[in-house]
């Protein structure tokens, strides 16, 4: 475990208008990098902020991109990609589908339906984030997206059938 004062900041990477900022943070005396990435707001204490220890030396992000590098760090991967990836053909239209997609790809096949491709860090959380589209879908593959598929639909339909009468009023 390092002390407070081996830690020190990488880099920090503003997200958006909100000022959000995410500081890359590395233990000095091991050189690990990075030993966490702490989301939070940018708070100043003063003119200089406080360093508590000795001087910090700055350390090059692995791949040179600190924005890659971080979204890659938010999707639990070293690269900045989906460790799961797969497209389902949604029977909704692109233009209903794509304000949700977020960093997925949406594709109209025709007016009323379209492709969507999208990633997550498993294929249960996969299919469970095409499902928020309540609509009926197809899977192109791959086919461990549709195996997650068939195990979700037995996990829902256990819950469904566990469930008491609905009281009145509820």
């Amino acid at each position: 475990m390092s002390r407070a004062s081996d830690i020190g900041v990488v880099s920090a990477v503003g997200l958006g208008v909100i000022r959000t900022w995410v500081l890359l943070l590395a233990a000095a005396s091991s050189g690990v990098l990075p030993l966490r990435a702490a989301r939070g707001r940018l708070v100043r204490t003063g003119p200089e902020p406080h360093r508590p220890g000795g001087r910090f030396v700055p350390r090059v992000v692995p791949g040179g991109d600190v924005n890659a590098f971080v979204s890659g760090r938010f999707k639990g991967s070293d690269a900045n990609e989906w460790p799961c990836r797969g497209t389902v053909v949604l029977h909704a239209p692109a233009h209903r589908v794509r304000p949700f997609a977020g960093d997925g790809t949406v594709t109209a096949v025709n007016d009323n339906r379209c492709t969507l491709e999208a990633g997550s860090w498993s294929w249960g959380a996969l299919a469970a984030s095409f499902g928020r589209f309540e609509v009926a879908m197809e899977v192109v593959g791959p086919p461990e997206l549709a195996e997650a598929f068939a195990l979700q639909a037995e996990r829902f339909a256990a819950a469904g059938s566990s469930a008491e009468e609905p009281r009145r009023g509820s």
